[in-house]
This record gives structure tokens, sequence and C-alpha cells, in this order.
């Protein structure tokens, strides 16, 4: 339970720091907004939306700490793949996921409209942290499919 306990407030402080993190928010003319809807053609997940805008049709540039980060949670999520899937290993999972996503926000040098962008791209991440943790097999089970699409669509806005 404590462990529980204390998930659920290291997702809530994620949630601030990303929060916080967005009020230095810069206009762009050159942006084009895009917004990406990935449906899941191999289960129940639900449709996934990136408000997340192309640099003039363009990818961002990503500092090379935020890239390493995308790729080491891709990695994680093929490390169980052919599992024996458990809440307990979900949870593992999604403390595999966490350390990488904390070290994103902490290895952040990006700037301008493109650190604004990144954020936009990782904050539906919170959600699946959530149900990753979730007693519920099938919501821990959809919640990988939905990160897995949500890495998938990285290269599309960001280069390293």
């Amino acid at each position: 339970m404590m462990k529980s306990s204390f998930k659920y407030i290291a997702i809530f402080g994620l949630a601030l720091s990303i929060a916080s993190c967005t009020g230095s928010s810069t206009e762009s003319d050159n942006t084009d907004q895009e917004k990406t809807e990935m449906n899941d053609q191999r289960g129940d997940a639900q449709m996934v939306r990136l408000d997340v805008m192309l640099n003039d049709g363009r990818q961002w540039e990503a500092n090379p700490e935020t890239v390493a980060g995308i790729e080491k949670m891709e990695e994680t999520i093929k490390d169980y793949d052919g599992k024996e899937s458990s809440p307990e290993m979900y949870r593992e999972m999604s403390n595999r996921l966490m350390e990488q996503f904390e070290y994103i926000f902490k290895a952040c040098t990006m700037k301008g409209e493109a650190h604004d962008q990144l954020h936009n791209y990782l904050k539906p991440m919170k959600l699946y942290f959530e149900e990753l943790n979730s007693n519920d097999q099938k919501v821990a089970e959809n919640a990988v499919k939905k990160f897995q699409q949500h890495l998938d669509a990285f290269p599309k806005y960001f280069k390293g």
C-alpha cells in the first residue's frame, strides 16, 4: 500500500512539473498545428490525441538526452514483450518507464517552442502511468499499447 501511494505521489509530482514547465511558452508563426489520432489496430486501446505542432511542417530538434530517454522507454516496453502479465509486472514496467520519463525532464535543455511542443507530447503519458498501475489487467494491457503508439509517434514530431 505504501509503495502504491508513493507511485501516485510521484505521478502527481510529475504532473506539477509538467504544468510548471509549460509557463515558458513562446509564440511562433512558423508552426503548423498537427493533431494526430492514433488508433490501435491490435486491441481495445482507446484513441489517443496528441496536440503537437510541427515546426513549419518540419520536426523539432530534440536534445540528445530526450531522444535517448524515448529510446530507452521503447526498449523497456520491448523487454516485457512476451513475459507473463501480472499487476506486479506492469508496476515494474511503469517504474522503469517512469525513470526514463523523469530523466527526460531533468536533462531537458530545450528552449522556446520546441520545448513547449515536447511538453505537449509528454503530457498524455501521465494517464498511461496511472493505467499501468491499475489492478485491472485489461486496463494495464491497454496502457502498454497506448504507450507504444505514443512512443511510435515521437519521430513524426522530433529529431535528434
